[in-house]
């Protein structure tokens, strides 16, 4: 027979239909039960698993993900520019912690710095929830004054999407529960050589 390999990007609590704990609870025993191997790409996942189903923990093996778009070596020298250029890159979600940023985004402004922001990413029919928060933030930032310096891009292209994390000068990401294993515009803002500006969070591995 085939072997079934299944692998578990994110364990924790979706953020639509959260009260089907058991149902949940179920299903994923369900899918390690029948699985012949399981992979996780968190630590703290992996160790939830192992805990939670001690019979599996042979079989659960933890795999890190890489970058979602890999650096283009066309796009490597930046552009000498006395405009600080900053990225988000991610779908829009409301637990990324968008409103900071833009609130950052008017200190900033206020301060006198010449700073522009780069948004990258559309919303996802994954999360039918999130789908009027695209154009909550766009309300947003018009209504912050924060229009001329902040651009929203959409989906790109991974050949334009390295371009512009590229030529930006940081990535800011700052998630409302905190940097994670599992979060692939990390591992890719760190591909593209990009300094980081994120929130610590619980799911951090101590090494």
């Amino acid at each position: 027979r085939f072997l079934i390999i299944t692998t578990f990007h994110d364990l924790t609590a979706p953020y639509f239909f959260p009260k089907a704990v058991l149902l949940r609870k179920l299903a994923l025993q369900a899918l390690v039960s029948c699985s012949d191997k399981i992979i996780v790409i968190d630590q703290a996942d992996e160790m939830t698993l192992k805990q939670t189903m001690p019979t599996a923990r042979t079989k659960i093996h933890y795999i890190p993900i890489g970058a979602n778009v890999l650096p283009d070596a066309h796009f490597l020298n930046k552009d000498s520019d006395k405009e600080i250029r900053i990225c988000n890159y991610g779908y829009l979600f409301p637990y990324k912690g968008i409103e900071t940023l833009l609130d950052s985004m008017v200190l900033l402004k206020t301060k006198g710095y010449r700073v522009r922001l780069t948004m990258i990413g559309g919303d996802s029919i994954e999360r039918p929830t999130s789908s009027t928060y695209p154009d909550f933030v766009k309300k947003r930032i018009k209504n912050m004054g924060l229009s001329s310096i902040v651009d929203i891009l959409g989906y790109c292209e991974p050949h334009r999407t390295s371009s512009i994390l590229s030529n930006s000068d940081m990535c800011a990401l700052p998630f409302n529960d905190g940097i994670q294993e599992k979060r692939g515009t990390f591992i890719t803002a760190l591909a593209h050589k990009l300094p980081v500006i994120t929130t610590l969070g619980e799911r951090v591995p101590k090494n």
